[in-house]
């Protein structure tokens, strides 16, 4: 009987040693059915080494990096991600310092763990979120503005560059990242902003050449054509227009042609502006230059899928 529990219990060890290179977690066999007696006994033996508490590796595994990736993540928790240094190697972000353990979580209820660092950080949004190999990890565009807390800004801009033109990340995909979380101290956003207005040479679109190019996107697309200049629909920006609006949806679209420090700076004001038509019953949509000359496509769809969804809500 003894020997049949032990079978069981290395034949769930194994099992998520191959998806995890070489480690598991006690709550992951406690949730398999193996006892933690069983547990301690495996360890005793010699078949199971500790890695950190609560997490295990079969003996005679590969101290691997990505082995010490899963194991960071299985001591600090579910909610936690792969993030900063050690996210860019799995992504390939070049420039970074290679072979570090880090992670960030919402929380610091986790044990101290030596080799690895956790930044606590409650601002990563779902769109943030992403796996490699099930490894819950940072998006490239998310890694890039972590790093930017924690790199100089002179090696911050090799970082961003070497991204963009490897296809690993955009400009505006880093840029969209840092506008949807930005506020006033955050670390790293001013440093990250100069180094896209440098890189991608912007200098800011006047606003009739970009409400141009967005009705001129709706139209080639064959979306309705909305409003343009329509009246601010709130009540705190009375003397404002919007770029455009689609009345019987009640859905502003802003299309930002600034800089990227500019909009950063401007970033307090814009999502006051966004919650004062929201306290009206209007959704706001923010497009960036970047996409609508970039991705006309994405662009539209886009459009043309919030516009569906706020009409089918104002009809129920």
């Amino acid at each position: 009987m003894q020997s049949h529990v032990m079978q069981m219990a290395d034949a769930v060890a194994v099992q998520l040693a191959l998806l995890q290179h070489g480690c598991f977690g006690r709550a992951q066999l406690v949730g398999r059915g193996v006892a933690t007696t069983t547990t301690r006994r495996r360890v005793e033996d010699g078949y199971w080494v500790v890695l950190h508490p609560g997490v295990y590796a079969l003996a005679g595994s590969r101290d691997t990096f990505l082995r010490r990736l899963w194991a960071g993540w299985l001591a600090v928790g579910p909610d936690a991600l792969i993030s900063h240094e050690a996210a860019a190697q799995v992504h390939h972000i070049p420039n970074v310092i290679r072979n570090k353990v880090v992670l960030v979580n919402a929380h610091g209820w986790h044990h101290r763990l030596g080799g690895v660092t956790v930044h606590q950080l409650d601002d990563v949004l779902p769109e943030h979120r992403t796996s490699v190999d099930g490894l819950p990890i940072t998006t490239p565009a998310r890694t890039i503005l972590d790093l930017a807390a924690v790199v100089h800004p002179a090696r911050l801009l090799p970082v961003v560059e070497a991204s963009h033109h490897a296809r690993i990340t955009s400009y505006a995909e880093v840029g969209a990242c840092m506008t949807a979380i930005a506020r006033r101290g955050k670390p790293g956003i001013r440093h990250l902003a100069r180094t896209l207005d440098k890189l991608s040479a912007t200098k800011g679109v006047t606003m009739s050449k970009l409400e141009r190019l967005l009705l001129e996107l709706i139209a080639d697309t064959g979306l309705p054509r909305p409003v343009s200049q329509y009246a601010f629909p709130g009540r705190l920006f009375t003397n404002g227009c919007v770029d455009a609006a689609y009345l019987d949806a009640k859905l502003v679209i802003e299309a930002d042609g600034r800089a990227w420090h500019t909009r950063i700076a401007d970033v307090k004001r814009d999502r006051e502006r966004d919650n004062d038509a929201a306290r009206h019953g209007w959704q706001t949509l923010r497009l960036l230059h970047e996409h609508i000359t970039a991705d006309p496509a994405g662009t539209a769809e886009l459009i043309r899928d919030v516009r569906r969804e706020r009409l089918m809500l104002l009809a129920s």
